[in-house]
């Protein structure tokens, strides 16, 4: 939901019946409330013209699991769920149907037009190896390859299905379903509805094609994997939790999750998947959304899950960033006019300096907006950030380096070790 997952509209949907199997709880260290705690600020003074500097920490809306602090616990010896267990806070791993579907809006396919190499079936009727179907109109018109002469036309309804011959899990790229065009494979089935395109997959060969684009394949060379599945166990999760909210507007975008489907599919990223099978954080026996982001900066930002420090995002290229942006930008998107001042009001806390509001003033009028609107409007890195020329009445603690690990297994409570070298690259 990254920056990695943002949170899109929610739609409340009836809730999908779910069975999790729950799992021991983990017990890990570090967790701290985070109380919202007014900080009045000097106001600078601002010309109209110049440039207001932003110095920031983080990269993203900081909820939830920091992908950059996984992996720097990953490194140091922590285990994917104790990683979970530490982000996701208030909720505890459960085992959940590895059968249940996902359908997922492809923004990018426009048109339900698949070629069949082994074969597919629109409801009873048969589509031979080799054959393409289009769907359009109610109908589902069956095509000798993607160009070839049509063979049959027949009735499809108004939630049209192509499936494939076998929908289990992990069937050979060989049989399943491209788009005419591009080539692009899925897995599952591909339905159309008004208008709009679907994949309806199964949710391990859903995940397998959103960890290695919403995460970094080479994290497995680099002391990392276990970071790799804590995002596997994350977008279970997260997926069977934000489909039963959204419905039909649960989509393969970062609104939702990025899913690239099987063109996306890595071997390393398969086995992170496999390995954590089933594996989601839930909360009274359903699966939670878990959101996460890039770098958290160092403290999470709360919200459904506590907020805690997070020491293994030492290593995020994103620790500190500063960020400038024109008043002219400032003015514009806030509709202030002219520019006087902007100014931060109030913070998190002493601990974690995410902005809970800004006042905006120009010669039309004087604004107070969220800092995470802010962040958005600007294209700042995340809502954690002081603004040069102010006098911030406390400046949050900068985490520290973690300490050595004690056991690393599952119920470990042990900060990570510190983590050599530094990654250069955006998750």
């Amino acid at each position: 939901m990254p920056v990695w997952i943002d949170g899109g509209p929610r739609r409340r949907r009836g809730r999908r019946t779910v069975a999790l199997a729950m799992l021991p709880a983990l017990a890990v260290g570090g967790a701290a409330a985070l109380l919202s705690t007014p900080n009045i600020i000097d106001d600078p003074a601002l010309a109209a013209g110049n440039d207001v500097t932003f110095t920031g920490q983080g990269n993203g809306h900081g909820r939830g699991l920091g992908q950059w602090g996984a992996f720097g616990y990953a490194k140091s010896g922590w285990k994917a769920e104790q990683i979970v267990a530490h982000y996701y806070g208030g909720s505890q791993l459960a085992r959940a149907d590895v059968k249940l579907p996902v359908r997922v809006h492809l923004t990018t396919q426009k048109a339900a037009n698949v070629l069949a190499p082994a074969g597919a079936k629109i409801g009873d009727q048969p589509v031979a190896p080799g054959q393409a179907v289009r769907l359009e109109g109610g109908n589902a018109v069956i095509t000798t390859g993607c160009n070839g002469p049509v063979v049959k036309t027949v009735p499809a309804g108004e939630d049209a299905t192509i499936d494939p011959l076998n929908g289990e899990t992990n069937r050979p790229v060989g049989e399943l379903l491209k788009f005419c065009g591009t080539d692009t494979a899925y897995r599952g089935a591909i339905a159309a509805k008004d208008g709009k395109v679907f994949n309806v997959v199964n949710i391990e060969d859903y995940v397998r094609g959103v960890v290695p684009v919403e995460s970094k394949v080479e994290w497995a060379d680099q002391g990392g994997y276990e970071a790799l599945r804590a995002q596997a166990i994350a977008a279970r999760s997260y997926a069977l939790a934000e489909g039963a909210k959204r419905g039909d507007r649960y989509n393969d975008t970062q609104d939702s999750q990025v899913y690239g489907g099987a063109a996306k599919e890595d071997p390393r990223t398969d086995k992170a998947v496999a390995s954590t099978a089933g594996l989601v954080m839930a909360k009274n026996g359903y699966a939670v959304s878990t959101e996460f982001s890039s770098s958290t900066g160092g403290f999470t930002a709360g919200g459904d899950f506590t907020a805690v420090k997070d020491d293994g995002d030492v290593v995020s290229p994103f620790k500190n960033w500063t960020q400038k942006v024109p008043a002219a930008k400032i003015s514009q998107e806030f509709g202030v006019g002219a520019l006087k001042s902007v100014r931060v009001v109030k913070t998190q806390s002493a601990q974690a300096g995410r902005v809970e509001a800004v006042e905006i003033v120009g010669a039309d009028r004087t604004v107070t907006v969220k800092g995470d609107e802010v962040r958005k409007k600007l294209g700042l890195r995340s809502d954690w950030f002081t603004i040069d020329g102010q006098n911030p009445a406390s400046t949050p603690a900068a985490p520290g380096a973690p300490s050595a690990p004690g056991a690393t297994s599952a119920s470990s409570s042990a900060a990570p070790a510190p983590v050599p070298g530094r990654v250069v690259d955006q998750p």
